[in-house]
């Protein structure tokens, strides 16, 4: 059986109804986001999050600067080399491992010879303004050598930081959960970087 057609009137009557059910809508979640951005969820996702950012700029800027050196006694020492061919030719890495009595570092070298060292020898240990290892050096060395940082879980933290920031409706059942995942894991990851 054939559906019957809408006349123009009945027409015209349900697109106002769905214009006027579209704007209460919008009006309801103007409201509700109103009070909700009021809410402590909001207020501290946004100043985590807002916080994460600054101190991730920061950190970016002054990571490589050094403010004191600290002598260390080399416990172990471990040199991996590895070749890597490529369309380019082929390069050879070479991956340092030092412990020593106060801590674990790996630096790698691609063109400069690992610094000869053996255990009990005393090596200069570079810190930057947070307190992290940055250098290995010691006097009548030619180099610095840079140690690594792993950044990667804390630009996957900004990366879901900012993308966390464009979530802001209350009513999308999706945005306290974000809100809460974010909150707690830029916390974590902050305190990671400044206690650790």
């Amino acid at each position: 059986m054939r559906k019957q057609r809408l006349t123009n009137e009945e027409r015209l009557r349900l697109l106002k109804l769905a214009d006027k059910k579209n704007v209460l809508f919008k009006r309801k979640r103007t409201l509700y986001n109103r009070i909700y951005r009021k809410g402590f969820i909001f207020k501290a996702a946004w100043i985590v999050r807002s916080l994460y950012i600054i101190l991730f700029i920061a950190v970016a800027l002054l990571f490589n600067k050094a403010t004191y050196i600290k002598k260390e006694i080399v416990v172990d020492k471990q040199v991996e080399s590895y070749k890597t061919v490529s369309g380019y030719g082929t390069f050879e890495n070479t991956t340092l491992i030092l412990k020593t009595n106060a801590g674990k570092y790996t630096s790698n070298f691609t063109d400069f010879d690992v610094p000869d060292l053996h255990t009990n020898d005393t090596v200069r240990v570079e810190h930057n303004v947070f307190g992290k290892p940055i250098y290995l050096t010691n006097p009548g060395w030619n180099w610095k050598y840079s140690i690594d940082s792993d950044f990667k879980l804390y630009c996957i933290m900004l990366f879901i930081t900012v993308i966390s920031l464009f979530f802001n409706d209350g009513l999308d059942r999706f945005t306290s959960k974000i809100l809460w995942v974010t909150l707690t894991t830029a916390v974590i990851t902050i305190l990671l970087f400044f206690i650790l």
